[in-house]
């Protein structure tokens, strides 16, 4: 698979929000929210690092972390971007001829994830909106591992990167009559085959005190499987977040 820059990773974003504004009238609220993600982290890995040390999270002494996350919605587009650092820390006895050998293990595992989708209506109420939707997912995986002790020092490092297409189905319902309060969900993805797969499962409850302000909470599910010649990366965040956006 062909690696990309981090460089390259950022110019394609913003390369591609312009075209999605230009999708905006004039009439339209343009939001930008920004959210807290706190999700529990799920990693393993074949062929990426040594396979004695292929579950990263338990054997590692990762860390869950926790992520911030930015989203610019119109009125039928939005692009997402999240942004993962998790470290690890813990002490091994790594095997040698005749012995065991101590040694500390320092572990960083970055995930760069970004969406971009378009927004089209399957049915329209005066209560809420269901549509389906068709994107673009960039995500990169950059993980480094280090042994150290007196006598070793060994260190792995690798880039996992990929742009895929996704479709998926969400929608959105008040459950009041001033339409302050909102449910939504959404699942998106698509199996890539020999590729691997991505899947995006979001999940929540907005409330909105005034016109341009709102806060919203949900519990949104990020499965990702990447796969290149150098092995396969499988990577799963679940957890809890809680955001406000504002309307312009």
């Amino acid at each position: 698979m062909r690696m990309l820059s981090k460089s390259s990773f950022f110019t394609t974003i913003l390369l591609l929000l312009p075209a999605m504004a230009s999708a905006q009238t004039a009439d339209d609220d343009l939001q930008l929210e920004l959210r807290y993600y706190a999700p529990k982290l799920k990693f393993t890995s074949h062929g990426i690092v040594p396979a004695a040390y292929s579950n990263f999270r338990d054997t590692l002494n990762i860390k869950n972390g926790n992520a911030p996350e930015y989203r610019l919605s119109g009125k039928n587009w939005y692009v997402d971007y999240i942004a993962i650092h998790e470290k690890g820390y813990a002490s091994h006895h790594i095997p040698a001829p005749g012995s065991l050998i101590p040694a500390d293990s320092r572990t960083k595992l970055n995930l760069d994830y970004a969406s971009f989708n378009y927004l089209s209506p399957i049915k329209t109420t005066e209560n809420g909106t269901a549509y389906w939707l068709a994107g673009l997912r960039c995500y990169r995986f950059d993980t480094a591992l280090q042994f150290s002790s007196p006598v070793l020092n060994k260190k792995c490092a690798k880039q996992l990167n990929q742009f895929a297409p996704a479709f998926g189905i969400g929608g959105k319902h008040y459950l009041d009559e001033a339409h302050r309060l909102q449910l939504y969900s959404e699942l998106s993805g698509l199996p890539l085959g020999g590729r691997g797969h991505t899947y995006d499962l979001d999940i929540g409850v907005k409330y909105s005190p005034c016109k341009n302000l709102s806060a919203n909470a949900g519990y949104r599910v990020l499965d990702l499987k990447i796969k290149n010649d150098d092995g396969t990366g499988l990577y799963k965040l679940s957890g809890w977040y809680g955001g406000l956006s504002y309307s312009f």
